[in-house]
């Protein structure tokens, strides 16, 4: 109760100047929905991440997985990210100099990534790592239009 608490005492009127001076976000503004976001995101987090860690079940992905490390992520440990090879069959591992809210201070580099990883996936013989020549246009996932 104790993260609700915070987010109905005020959290909501301080969160933007917090992602500001830590994390970096210099647009970080409250918006009308900030309390409520932020009550919704905590329980959000306790039915799926904590229970996940306390009963972990045997998940495994069967299709190509794109790993984004965070480097500069002040919340989530790089102890997070180790043996995830067990649960996947091709796994990608790209680290990032970024903190933990990297789609709003380095969605370039994100978008980047996946655009690379997903070109590396449709192009026979391609691998992450390395940009893919398509032998025609592709569809750009980040732009939503053709590329060469």
């Amino acid at each position: 109760m104790l993260p609700e608490l915070a987010w109905q005492g005020g959290l909501d009127r301080l969160w933007p100047a917090y992602l500001r001076a830590r994390e970096g976000i210099t647009d970080a503004r409250r918006t009308e929905c900030q309390k409520a976001d932020g009550q919704f995101g905590v329980k959000l987090y306790r039915a799926n991440f904590l229970p996940r860690l306390a009963r972990p079940a045997e998940r495994h992905a069967r299709c190509p997985v794109q790993l984004l490390v965070p480097t500069q992520d002040h919340y989530v440990g790089p102890q997070v990210f180790e043996q995830l090879e067990q649960w996947v069959q091709s796994l990608t591992r790209r680290e990032l100099a970024a903190p933990h809210w990297a789609p709003m201070t380095d969605a370039g580099a994100i978008a980047a990534a996946v655009r690379e990883f997903v070109r590396a996936q449709a192009v026979p013989g391609a691998t992450a790592g390395k940009p893919a020549t398509a032998p025609g246009p592709v569809a750009d996932p980040v732009r939503d239009q053709r590329v060469p």
